[in-house]
Formats: C-alpha cells, structure tokens, sequence
C-alpha cells in the first residue's frame, strides 16, 4: 500500500511539473498606504511599502500567492509633539479568482488573503521603542492583470488589510494598536 502511495505522489508530482508552463509568476508590488485609523488620537500619514509574491495558478481562474510585506507609517505629531515610526512586516498567503472566465488578455480578479506581521514601533523617546508579537489578520482586493510582453504583465490592485489588536504598553500604560489601511499597488509580475 505505501509502495502505491509513493507512486502516485511522485505521478502527481510529475504531471504538475509537466503542466506547469507559465503557471508559477513572480511580482513586486511598491504601493502607497491610506492609514483609516488612528493611533492614541494622533492620525497617521500616507505610508509606502513594498511586496515580494510568488503565485501558482492552481486552476485556469483560481490562483494561489504567498510572500513577504513590508509597510511603514508615521504619526502626523505637531511642533512638540513625540514621533512615532510604525513599521510593520510579515507574511501574505491568499487566493485569487480571476474575472472574466473569457479568452480576453486583460483580466480581473478578487483577492482574499490572510496576514501574519508584526508591527515596530519607533519613537523619538527611546523607552518606547517596542515591537509586538507575530499575528494572524486578513486582506481583501481587487485588480487587473495587463500583459505588457511575452511573460510580463502589468497588475494594478486596490486592497484593505486589517492589522487590528496589537498589545502595546507605551509610558506605563496598556494600549491595542489597530493600523488598518487601503493600498494602493502597481505591480509588475513575470509570469515562467
């Protein structure tokens, strides 16, 4: 029985490996981030970020993607006012489903995904430079896929990521940190 088992993984493995033409694609994402919440009654300015992803189209309209994420934030402090950096860093896995289900080259699709990151927190008095623990959230989005040439292709995406309930203690007291933000994307994938 487990001879039987071993060849039909190592079949699989081999008819995945025969169908894979330009299924495997490689993007990189610089995007700019719309904090929609506050922190401490301080608003938080326009970050930037950037997005490493591998994805693997599992089905003609289903895609899954895994990655790295880093996105950065700032408090938008006045004269006196203490500065806090926030930057937050982690892993993306999710899927996408492909719109329309046509032979049209330019393509759209849903996004929804999950997140584990951690949020670092900078700040001018040092006592209060602290990072949290890795956690477990959540992304949703949309966007298109524009080929530009033989294997690239363009892919603009709008998305919201939740980063909520982060222990913190900052000057002695307990806080929960919530950074949860709309991005905007520009991606360039290569798609092998």
């Amino acid at each position: 029985m487990k001879k039987l088992y071993h060849v039909a993984l190592f079949v699989l493995g081999v008819a995945l490996t025969c169908n894979a033409q330009e299924r495997w694609g490689v993007a990189f994402r610089p995007q700019l981030n719309f904090p929609t919440t506050s922190f401490m009654d301080t608003d938080l300015s326009v970050g930037n970020g950037l997005e490493l992803e591998v994805t693997y189209d599992v089905l003609p309209h289903l895609t899954f993607y895994t990655g790295f994420h880093w996105d950065q934030f700032e408090t938008n402090e006045g004269f006196n006012e203490e500065h806090i950096d926030f930057n937050q860093s982690g892993y993306i896995f999710g899927g996408r489903l492909r719109l329309p289900f046509n032979k049209s080259k330019i393509g759209y699709y849903l996004s929804l995904g999950t997140i584990y990151n951690r949020i670092r927190l900078k700040s001018d008095l040092t006592i209060n430079n602290q990072k949290t623990a890795f956690k477990l959230n959540w992304q949703l989005g949309t966007g298109v896929t524009i080929p530009l040439f033989d294997h690239w292709v363009f892919t603009p995406e709008i998305r919201y990521r939740s980063s909520s309930n982060y222990p913190i203690t900052l000057q002695m007291t307990q806080e929960t940190l919530n950074i949860d933000f709309i991005t905007l994307s520009a991606g360039v994938m290569y798609r092998f």
